[in-house]
């Protein structure tokens, strides 16, 4: 992907931890990350605050890992709900 249509939003090719605190300092809104590998990457530098999860009922049986391996992390659990057909979405907070 080269370009997004989507406003105030940012394709980065490679991750600078630094250049995102300075994004969270600077901004009121909810940041998000999206995929496995990039997601993970964040997640061990401490850079995300909040996972949400849609548990959807269907065993796939390949494809990339939900976390990534060697991953510890605190979660409390913050909203949970089903959403149809036997999805849930689950939100929780990285306790420090």
């Amino acid at each position: 992907m080269e370009a997004t249509s989507f406003e105030r939003t940012s394709i980065e090719r490679s991750l600078k931890p630094e250049a995102i605190l300075a994004l969270k300092d600077a901004t009121e809104v909810d940041l998000s990350v999206s995929g496995p590998t990039r997601a993970g990457d964040m997640l061990r530098y401490g850079l995300v605050d909040e996972l949400a999860f849609f548990i959807v009922p269907v065993v796939v049986g390949a494809g990339s890992r939900f976390l990534p391996a060697k991953l510890s992390l605190n979660l409390a659990l913050v909203e949970e709900h089903r959403v149809g057909s036997g999805t849930l979405f689950l939100r929780y907070a990285i306790q420090p």
